[in-house]
């Protein structure tokens, strides 16, 4: 019986705890298009990257995570591979999502 009461209340906790996770991120995704999360595995934040993800793509709104291994908080401290990756998939979202700039220059300059 006591094992019982126990398992519930962990569960309980545990399901509250997702609950108020979930919100928290479902009120921050509200009215968002789409969203690139590039993080490192070794930032204490992490985990919040993931349930943000997580949270996101059960709302239905369009996600990437990118995880780095091993690398920090800040990108010009992670290893110069990571960095030129993240910049690379930043910029690969950036014109799918919101078009090649190159091709706005050609517009403005043609007569």
């Amino acid at each position: 019986m006591r094992f019982r009461r126990a398992a519930l209340f962990l569960w309980v906790s545990i399901s509250r705890t997702l609950r108020a996770d979930l919100s928290l991120f479902a009120d921050a995704a509200v009215g968002l298009v789409c969203m690139l999360i590039v993080h490192g595995t070794a930032d204490d934040a992490y985990a919040d990257a993931g349930k943000l993800f997580a949270a996101l793509r059960r709302l239905g709104r369009p996600a990437q995570l990118a995880s780095y291994e091993g690398q920090g908080h800040v990108i010009y401290e992670w290893n110069r591979a990571s960095a030129i990756d993240a910049a690379r998939r930043m910029v690969d979202f950036y014109r799918t999502h919101l078009g090649d700039p190159n091709e706005g220059m050609k517009k403005a300059s043609s007569p």
